[in-house]
């Protein structure tokens, strides 16, 4: 199995000396540069009367070194790079640095010269964004121009509006290198690689939750013998792409993804090259605990009211949860509040509005809390001992995380835009807090159960007050 180095590049004003940074790890022509995991689909070399394919003299350091901004298309001249999946750095060997040297007659003017040669010596680094070129921003850039000899690259950010896009009815992710400047003598290059993405992971909880945020060190790779990412590159919300080496043999790779709070999880690369492969990785919880109830197994309420029990949000002092009874107005409350780690005991001591709740009763606390905190309304009575629907219960989970939105429009048949709930079951169905039904309803006025609380109040901490 090959295996490839990464090579240390630096941005320096002063030329590199050759032996710094070695053409590629061994002189096989199947190598790739250093730093680098694959050969480059397509190069291109276009000029005013040119349009060359040099994608063989650019492979596998064979040698065939190839000319670019030659002095014999010096109007303007681009170097097409394009591959088949996102890319984040392209390396150049340089074989024999461009030359700049001014052809003016005129040598009185030596200062003026050098200001303009510092203006004019640029090579414009683009993408294609479908439609247009747009300027590429570079994160690193050791080429310098091509007025180096050696093994050099740039290096970039993929670009948010890079898109697939025809040239020389090739459809490839483009980016290209111009230059509109006479110089005496081109640069010869006699390879170029690319660090391409070829494998993306999505990563979701076993409750179908995405984990955002995750970063380079939550994943690992082996084979058994442990290789490196390459590059790692947060494409949405949940999906994560990495760039692995590649190999020409039919070795597979086991992807590892390592989250605290979560069992490690491994998925196989079958026979990784340049084409991305999707692959997906479910988590699974591990709190080190267990509920006692005994009504609760196999229910679909089950990881939910578990993660309740071993948070401390509802207690064991009775091997019963009674999963499918109705869950009472002071009871959700309760568990909404120690959900989002409310301090109680704080308003323990405030007045409330309310007629029917005493400072004796076990929920006057909570009451207290969320009336102070303008999760609740004030009114003549509270009703703790009452059932409690489902947008009651969302409103209060929505105005404690403090995430309600303007939006109005939902995806359920009976939530009006006018209605005035409307925006607390949008901003609650934007976080996955909620769900509707099968048949396209949310059904508001419909009583909450235990079992239904115990998942609303999970999704409630997961989106809003776990660390991720």
């Amino acid at each position: 199995m090959k295996k490839f180095k990464l090579a240390i590049l630096s941005l320096l004003s002063t030329a590199l000396v050759l032996n710094t940074i070695p053409f590629a790890v061994s002189s096989t022509s199947t190598d790739v540069l250093s730093g680098a995991n694959a050969d480059l689909d397509y190069v291109y070399i276009e000029g005013e009367d040119t349009d060359d394919n040099v994608t063989s003299e650019s492979e596998n350091n064979d040698n065939k070194s190839f000319e670019a901004f030659g002095e014999e298309n010096n109007d303007s001249q681009y170097i097409y790079m394009g591959m088949d999946e996102k890319f984040t750095e392209v390396y150049f060997d340089v074989e024999d640095a461009i030359n700049y040297e001014s052809n003016e007659d005129d040598e009185d003017d030596e200062d003026d010269e050098d200001d303009e040669d510092d203006e004019d010596d640029q090579i414009t680094w683009e993408y294609n964004d479908g439609d247009s070129w747009r300027t590429l921003s570079l994160d690193e850039d050791t080429v310098d121009n091509f007025k180096k000899l050696g093994t050099h690259s740039i290096s970039f950010d993929t670009p948010s509006a890079w898109e697939k896009s025809s040239y020389n009815e090739k459809s490839e992710y483009w980016i290209r290198a111009s230059l509109e400047q006479e110089v005496d003598e081109g640069v010869e290059i006699e390879q170029i690689s690319a660090l391409v993405y070829n494998v993306s992971v999505s990563v979701e909880t076993n409750k179908g939750q995405t984990l955002t945020n995750l970063s380079k060190s939550n994943f690992s790779v082996s084979n058994p013998i442990d290789t490196k990412i390459y590059a790692f590159d947060q494409e949405d919300s949940n999906t994560y792409n990495l760039a692995l080496q590649t190999e020409t043999t039919n070795d597979d790779y086991t992807i590892m993804v390592t989250v605290d709070g979560y069992m490690q999880v491994g998925v196989q690369a079958t026979d990784v090259d340049t084409d991305m492969q999707n692959l997906s990785v479910e988590l699974n919880q591990t709190t080190g605990c267990s509920d006692p109830f005994v009504d609760t197994d196999f229910h679909w309420a089950q990881t939910a009211v578990n993660n309740l029990y071993c948070r401390g949000i509802v207690d064991g002092e009775s091997n019963v949860f009674m999963v499918n009874h109705s869950v009472t107005r002071g009871e959700f409350l309760k568990m909404a509040l120690v959900n989002a780690d409310v301090n109680v005991d704080k308003y323990a001591t405030f007045d409330v509005p309310f007629a029917d709740v005493d400072e004796s009763d076990w929920e006057y606390k909570y009451v207290s809390s969320a009336y102070q905190l303008d999760v609740i309304d004030g009114d003549s009575y509270y009703y703790s001992d009452g059932d409690i629907s489902r947008v009651e219960a969302l409103t209060i989970l929505v105005r404690l995380a403090g995430i309600e939105t303007d939006q109005t429009s939902t995806r359920f048949t009976d939530v009006d835009n006018s209605d005035w709930f409307a925006s607390t079951v949008r901003s609650a169905t934007d976080y996955d807090v909620v769900e509707g039904y099968t048949d396209g309803t949310f059904r508001p006025d419909n009583m909450l159960t235990r079992g239904e609380s115990a998942v609303m109040v999970d999704n409630a901490f997961s989106a809003w007050y776990q660390e991720k």
